[in-house]
């Protein structure tokens, strides 16, 4: 007879072939679709964060010049010529040369001379409300202050001539060998000479021992110290003189005097004149 019962087969199980897992397809995220719409958001990579220079200004620096402008790379120098004008915050320079040393953040305005050897285009710095000319002007972008040569600036209804000016960051300016005077000329008429001078924006012109100078001729006339109000509205303080000529008094000063501001509705003028042959006069004139 058959055998009718099958021989059972061990099959090692170890052996059997097991699915190997494949790995779910991942997007590419720096291939972007032609139909994706970033203006959702952004990504920002925080691995790569740029370096910012140390001379980095926190202001853009705008600057033109009408004939030429020279980059220096290897020594990181600017040369502007021709009407040259650069902008920084509230600060607006125009002269006829400039150069920008990028290692010091300093730069330099200067005027020229022309083929007849006449000095123009001399440095003009408006800041703030101020205006000053010079011959020569240094700027520290970094530490915003500035050196001033041979200065010309206008306070109220005074002028201020200095051979040397410092601008402080906060627009107060300390001068040297200094004018000041009421006459709007290059080569005033009169003066009270200072050797220190400080100004404060907006508010006094203080000046130490001062000498009044007559067509650059000094006088027997001095003052221990003296104070100019420069601010608007009513606020005592000295009234600067006016330069006269006369035939029959001679050379003098009208019109100088002190102002005392005792109220909103009461105030006191002290003028007085002086000349050159002797005569002089006082006058006081109160209001209310």
């Amino acid at each position: 007879m058959a055998d009718t019962v099958q021989p059972v087969v061990r099959k090692d199980s170890s052996k059997v072939k097991r699915p190997v897992p494949v790995a779910a397809p991942v997007a590419d995220t720096n291939i972007l679709s032609p139909d994706a719409d970033t203006s959702k958001g952004t990504t920002v990579d925080t691995l790569f964060v740029p370096k910012i220079s140390k001379d980095t200004l926190d202001a853009p620096v705008h600057y033109k010049a009408k004939d030429s402008i020279i980059l220096m790379v290897p020594d990181k120098r600017f040369y502007l010529y021709g009407s040259a004008n650069t902008k920084y915050k509230s600060i607006d320079l125009t002269a006829e040369k400039m150069n920008f040393d990028q290692e010091t953040g300093i730069l330099e305005a200067t005027n020229a001379k022309d083929t007849a050897g006449k000095l123009f285009g001399g440095p003009i710095m408006n800041d703030g409300g101020q205006s000053f000319e010079s011959d020569t002007l240094k700027y520290n972008f970094t530490s915003q202050k500035a050196k001033i040569y041979n200065t010309r600036s206008q306070y109220g209804e005074g002028y201020i001539h200095s051979a040397q000016t410092k601008k402080a960051a906060d627009n107060t300016i300390f001068g040297f060998k200094n004018g000041y005077t009421t006459c709007n000329l290059d080569t005033p008429h009169f003066s009270f000479r200072a050797r220190k001078i400080k100004v404060i924006p907006d508010k006094l012109v203080i000046s130490g021992p001062a000498n009044l100078e007559i067509e650059g001729i000094p006088t027997p006339l001095f003052i221990p110290f003296a104070i100019f109000p420069i601010t608007q509205g009513q606020r005592s303080g000295i009234l600067p003189p006016q330069y006269v000529v006369n035939q029959q008094k001679g050379i003098g000063l009208e019109n100088g005097g002190y102002y005392i501001g005792l109220g909103e509705h009461f105030d006191l003028t002290m003028r007085g004149d002086v000349y050159s042959y002797g005569s002089w006069s006082l006058t006081a004139s109160p209001t209310y």
